[in-house]
């Protein structure tokens, strides 16, 4: 098995996440990461690898074109309002509402994001390019 790594996975560490109601440290951080990928050379799953070089436009044949161009833009349209806040959605779309993609940080981040357990942060757009290397 080939196991795709990059040090910019370590980029995506959030503050917090919702989790039962309260903020919590986020459980996807680059301590778990560590210890995932430590335990994958332990047990001699696999080669560990770099990321292949691909476009954006071979990213964009597998991923919603909307999308990449959220978390491409996402934590500076939310730092230039909330400041150095981790971005979590507030809100999320209900049975009925319609596929409308809101034009708000704090819309498309309800409209995106599927729960409160994953922020954006200022690392987020290169952690997340960082399988592609686009």
């Amino acid at each position: 098995m080939k196991i795709v790594y990059s040090d910019d996975h370590r980029l995506q560490h959030g503050r917090g996440e919702l989790t039962d109601g309260q903020i919590v440290p986020c459980h996807d951080r680059p301590a778990r990461a560590d210890a995932v990928l430590e335990e994958v050379r332990r047990r001699r799953l696999g080669d560990v690898v770099a990321p292949s070089d691909h476009s954006l436009a071979t990213v964009l044949q597998v991923h919603d074109e909307g999308l990449v161009a959220f978390l491409e833009t996402a934590w500076d349209r939310w730092h230039a309002i909330h400041g150095d806040t981790d971005a979590l959605p507030l809100s999320w779309r209900a049975r009925g509402m319609g596929d409308i993609r809101p034009e708000s940080i704090e819309g498309q981040l309800g409209y995106y994001c599927f729960d409160a357990g994953t922020p954006v942060t200022s690392g987020t757009w290169r952690a997340a390019r960082a399988g592609a290397q686009v």
